[in-house]
């Protein structure tokens, strides 16, 4: 630290005061009084500010709305929510907090379903551990959760919405829905109403979805929504009092993707074609539940058009393949025959790009199909060595 004297301090409001005139101002201000300091104390160096500015400015202790002022209804409950999560502790002091959450617990659910509210009106409260955020289906939840007073304009604003944290993030949704022109902006509330525990609301989200899903030229689009559509119907019970009847829906959009995928694979770009790849997968992953036979039926027409659409030799007809194998849509010899003309592909890459298809899901029929695993031996007997050598991590 610096000593600083008597003779500094006034020397520091005698040039402050010189400053004040020179640009002239009624008084004094913060930037003259800085740069007078930074003149005479620090010789000019203003790094000072970094090291005392925290303390000069802000101070280390936390300021709180005292309880007996006046709140509006919805900063009331948003308290007593905290409260009944047994937070209290992070209206009181500033610390951030970790907090794991057991879905099957009726108490449990109550919490998640506030924290995710909070999220929907964009309250800065609690933010979800990286494991949670991929996964929507377990019933483990860890927050950390951490509240800075100056965020309490966030929490009046949502005032405009409805004058609880719910109701709030109920009507905030309601209008997203209303408004939505795009299914992505349905896929988005649909999967916001499932995490707020807001069943009500699906009635007006599946209506919109019959609005738009017909006209909607986004494969991509569809395909988000029918991943959320199946996953909701099969996790509802674990946010949800009662899961709407889903299945009429999830059948109308799996009709119209059904169609459109054997047109949409022959001329797409590679961000596009990445993203139905995955979304696709996911989608035939949880169709491969039986109660759900049905809907994979709808999609037999779909792999023996692209297993005869054309000649080559990617992905998605390494997909169709296997499909078309797993729901005995063609017989061995027109297997054999595909086998024969997809390994005589001269571009190696092509042939692992279709392999990724036909391995994709679950593999154990390689280990007791003789014909398949003929053509790739001898497929890799007569692959180059370098070649051999790059593609080998795909290859395992």
């Amino acid at each position: 630290g610096n000593n600083t004297s008597s003779a500094h301090s006034l020397e520091i409001l005698r040039l402050a005061e010189a400053l004040r005139k020179l640009r002239k101002k009624n008084r004094i201000g913060i930037p003259e009084l800085e740069e007078a300091l930074t003149t005479v104390v620090f010789d000019g160096n203003s790094d000072w500010k970094k090291l005392y500015g925290p303390d000069l400015y802000v101070g280390s202790t936390k300021g709180h709305i005292r309880d007996g002022l006046y709140l509006i209804p919805i900063q009331q409950d948003f308290r007593s929510c905290i409260k009944n999560a047994r937070l209290s502790k992070i209206l009181e002091v500033q610390t951030e907090v970790q907090k794991t959450l057991d879905l099957r617990k009726d108490l449990h659910r109550t919490h998640s379903r506030f924290l995710y509210q909070t999220r929907i009106l964009q309250i800065p409260l609690a933010s979800l551990d990286e494991s949670n955020q991929r996964t929507l289906g377990t019933f483990k939840e860890s927050w950390d959760i951490e509240w800075d007073p100056i965020s309490e304009w966030t929490v009046v604003q949502a005032g405009t919405y409805g004058t609880t944290v719910e109701s709030a993030a109920r009507s905030k949704i309601q209008k997203i829905i209303d408004g939505a022109e795009e299914m992505d902006v349905l896929v988005e509330a649909l999967k916001d109403s499932f995490l707020c525990g807001f069943e009500e609301v699906f009635e007006s989200i599946r209506n919109q979805i019959i609005q738009i899903y017909a006209v909607s030229d986004s494969v991509v689009s569809l395909l988000q929504s029918l991943d959320m559509l199946l996953h909701v119907d099969q996790y509802g019970h674990i946010r949800w009092e009662k899961t709407p009847v889903l299945r009429p829906l999830i059948e109308r959009i799996a009709d119209r993707v059904a169609q459109m995928i054997p047109m949409v694979i022959l001329n797409v770009d590679e961000d596009t074609d990445q993203v139905i790849r995955r979304i696709l997968n996911q989608v035939l992953y949880a169709l491969n539940n039986p109660v759900y036979r049905s809907i994979r039926d709808i999609f037999s027409d779909t792999w023996l058009q692209i297993i005869t659409l054309n000649h080559q030799t990617n992905f998605y007809h390494g997909l169709a393949l296997k499909q078309a194998m797993d729901q005995d849509l063609i017989g061995s010899q027109f297997v054999e025959k595909l086998l024969s003309r997809h390994f005589s592909e001269p571009d190696p890459s092509l042939i692992l790009d279709w392999l990724e298809g036909l391995l994709s899901g679950h593999i154990l029929w390689i280990a007791y199909d003789q014909t398949f695993l003929d053509h790739l031996n001898s497929w890799i007997d007569q692959l180059d060595r370098s070649v051999f050598m790059t593609q080998l991590p795909v290859l395992r």
